[in-house]
């Protein structure tokens, strides 16, 4: 949810790879201790921990925020100041966003489903007020009257008063009365809708019972951890409950043998929600079509894109295209050998298709038959602290910071932990984060970062310091073994954690550029996908490694070098797979209706080259497209771009654990948050204009370094797009 001005966005930054969790209450890697003197946490969670307390928080935002909206609207003429205008809505943002992500963290992770009901429908409350402060048009002809008198502004006062102005507009404060009011109804009911639909994938909790014998492939630990079912078999045999949370969802469809098991796992997957969501998300497609057009866009596409990057939906599509283009030959060879796999597998005399629930069992024992990749062995070398302690200590090395861990810190469930950081250079305080690995009855279902308390400068000069979260699914530790990371797992804990990062070294002036909160969608997705190539270094894999039974045991050497090779295994469909995402995306949002399980069943078919179960639909579990991604999933592979020039065009041509690098990163990329267009801090870490060069590479394309690609093409007319817009908006 994003409201006009205060920028109250809940973004949570998701990934489809399994989560993380972990017990990090030993072993921790200190590079200075403060446990004795904690710095107190500003993220004040524990006094809104009951139904009632929720529900008064809501109230006190909704009031604090039309208090504000009445002391801008009723400035005299002639009397209007950035001060009381603008600043008051920033003071408003400084204080009503980390109460609102206190709301929004409780509905993710509270372990009372009272607290988690009473958090959702406070944010519906929320959401809903937030529509009626962005239609404010007594406080926005306040604030025309502001920028009407032309004070001479720069920096970030003068991006933040043209954005307001801007986001106004894109509200319909320009409208007559009747398209206004149209509008206003209209975005309240979107508004209800989604945290509906968020609420019930929260709350989802989609069981399938299945024997040991048709768990067969899967490992006796997994097994081991499943909780029993109630009930015997047909044929009298003991059952186990296997849920759609990833963790379970991911152990059998990549290592079970018994196809008729992934197929009827892989059906509740995908029919997560699907009698509640599915008519939700539907009728907010035609919701949003209808705001857009009558705001004088030709879809929520258009209106979308025009605060993002790609700016324009031409450009998304061309993009999404030229890359399924590359790719065409290369996935069908791939498909070809899937397809060999599974005659030889199933002892089939004749040609075989490719099945959803078959894609992700088959492109596990491509990658175990090419390049001799067994996952299984692998983790053993994964114990989650040894990973964990790994990762923090890169981070700080990288970033010329220091990490503290608190003891016995006040925590919402017991194996939360928080975290202090240090400027390494200054000893200056920079900020806090918890991290929550573990999953839980009714806690969000993914992996992601919460942005908790924004950071800014104070009215007095000091500086209030930012704080965020960590939510990651890994699984918890068994009897007989440690928690141990799938190497997907590592990879997720590098990616989520460098949108902590993020958040805690941004240092903006003003709350609404803090961190990732504002950034563009297609952008703030790069510096964290940058960071994932890290786990495929020796250097970095040397230090993140060590085996369950002996940690002094690295990761052997010809593992290192089969996870390298292993890399762009299946590359060409597994990125398909991602266009499926985007596709469906951009389309439903370039109309007015979809058939949504029509169209999933589709592109699925089309750009996948797999077979999906009928009546399924995986739209209605898709969070992305009712929870700030809207016409926006594109931007995973649009950032990837970035993501990949970054990192071979810097790190990895002067050493990934290059601190001078590392310090120019903090610099350019994570301290602006969003007071810079994402392409402007781009050109500044590359001292260029990006190039696609080194995606392509990656994705198995032949590159021709001598001439511009199709990609860079796109990425020029970008840059002249992007450099025409930021001056429009200054006149």
């Amino acid at each position: 949810t994003q409201s006009t001005w205060g920028h109250f966005r809940f973004v949570f930054r998701i990934t489809f790879l399994t989560s993380s969790s972990s017990s990090l209450s030993q072993k921790v890697l200190f590079r200075m201790s403060h446990t004795s003197s904690a710095k107190p946490c500003s993220f004040n969670w524990q006094p809104y921990s009951t139904p009632e307390s929720i529900s008064a928080l809501a109230d006190e935002i909704i009031s604090t925020g039309q208090k504000a909206e009445n002391e801008i609207a009723s400035i005299e003429s002639g009397k209007h100041s950035f001060e009381n205008t603008i600043g008051v809505l920033e003071q408003d943002s400084a204080l009503n966003l980390s109460r609102s992500h206190i709301i929004s963290l409780m509905s993710m992770v509270h372990p009372s489903k009272d607290v988690r009901d009473s958090a959702h429908a406070a944010q519906e409350k929320i959401s809903a007020y937030y529509v009626d402060r962005g239609m404010n048009k007594n406080v926005y002809k306040s604030i025309v009257e502001y920028k009407n008198k032309q004070e001479q502004l720069t920096g970030e006062k003068e991006r933040l008063l043209s954005r307001t102005i801007r986001d106004f507009k894109r509200q319909g404060l320009q409208l007559k009365d009747d398209d206004y009011e149209k509008v206003k109804t209209m975005k309240k009911r979107i508004s209800e809708l989604q945290v509906k639909f968020q609420a019930n994938v929260n709350e989802d909790n989609s069981k399938v019972l299945f024997t040991r014998d048709e768990l067969k492939g899967v490992s006796e630990e997994f097994i081991s951890s499943l909780e029993k079912g109630s009930e015997l078999s047909s044929n009298g045999q003991e059952q186990f409950v296997v849920t759609t949370q990833y963790p379970h969802y991911f152990a059998v469809m990549d290592r079970c043998v018994i196809p008729e098991t992934r197929k009827r796992l892989q059906n509740a997957f995908d029919s997560r929600c699907i009698n509640t969501n599915t008519s939700m998300l539907e009728e907010t497609l035609a919701l949003r079509h209808d705001v857009s057009e009558i705001l004088g866009y030709p879809n929520h596409g258009a209106y979308v894109l025009e605060v993002r990057m790609a700016k324009d939906p031409s450009i998304v599509l061309a993009f999404l295209e030229q890359v399924s283009k590359e790719l065409d030959s290369l996935a069908k060879n791939e498909l070809e050998e899937m397809k060999k796999l599974k005659i030889q597998e199933l002892n089939e005399k004749s040609d075989v298709g490719i099945n959803s629930w078959d894609f992700r069992y088959y492109v596990k024992r491509i990658e175990e038959k090419q390049y001799q990749v067994d996952h299984e062995k692998i983790k053993e070398y994964f114990p989650i602290d040894k990973v964990v302690n790994g990762v923090l200590q890169i981070y700080q090395d990288i970033l010329g910071l220091k990490f503290s861990k608190q003891e016995n810190p006040a925590v919402w469930f017991e194996d939360v932990t928080l975290w202090e950081v240090y400027d390494e250079k200054t000893n200056d305080f920079v900020g806090h984060f918890y991290m929550d690995m573990h999953p839980r009855e009714g806690k969000y279902g993914h992996a992601c970062m919460a942005p908790l308390v924004p950071g800014y400068a104070k009215q007095d000069g000091s500086r209030q310091t930012p704080v965020a979260a960590i939510i990651c699914n890994f699984p918890k530790p068994t009897q007989e073994k440690p928690s141990l990371l799938q190497f997907e797992d590592v990879e997720t804990f590098f990616h989520e954690f460098g949108h902590v990062m993020h958040e805690i070294c941004s240092v903006t002036q003003f709350p609404s550029h803090h961190g990732c909160g504002d950034t563009e969608t297609d952008f703030v997705e790069a510096p964290s996908q940058m960071l994932e190539n890290w786990c495929y270094e020796s250097e970095v894999l040397e230090r993140i490694s060590g085996h369950f039974q002996d940690e002094s045991k690295k990761l052997p050497t010809e593992f290192v070098e089969k996870l390298k090779l292993s890399k762009n295994a299946n590359v060409g469909l597994l990125t398909k797979r991602q266009l499926v995402f985007g596709m469906l995306d951009m389309k439903i949002h370039s109309q007015k209706n979809s058939n949504t399980q029509q169209l999933c069943y589709s592109l699925q078919n089309e750009i996948q080259m797999v077979q999906p179960q009928p009546d399924t639909n995986f739209a209605a579990s898709f969070g992305h497209i009712m929870g700030g991604y809207d016409a926006g999933y594109y931007g995973y592979m649009f950032s990837k771009v970035f993501a990949l020039d970054m990192f071979y065009s810097v790190f990895k041509s002067k050493g990934v654990l290059n601190k001078e690098c590392g310090l120019h990163y903090r610099k350019t990329i994570l301290e602006p948050g969003s007071s810079k267009d994402g392409f402007e801090m781009l050109s500044n870490f590359l001292g260029r204009v990006p190039s696609a060069n080194a995606f392509l590479s990656e994705q198995g394309v032949e590159v021709d370094k001598t001439k511009p690609n199709e990609i860079d093409e796109i990425m020029a007319k970008l840059a002249v797009i992007t450099e025409n817009s930021k001056k429009s908006s200054k006149l």
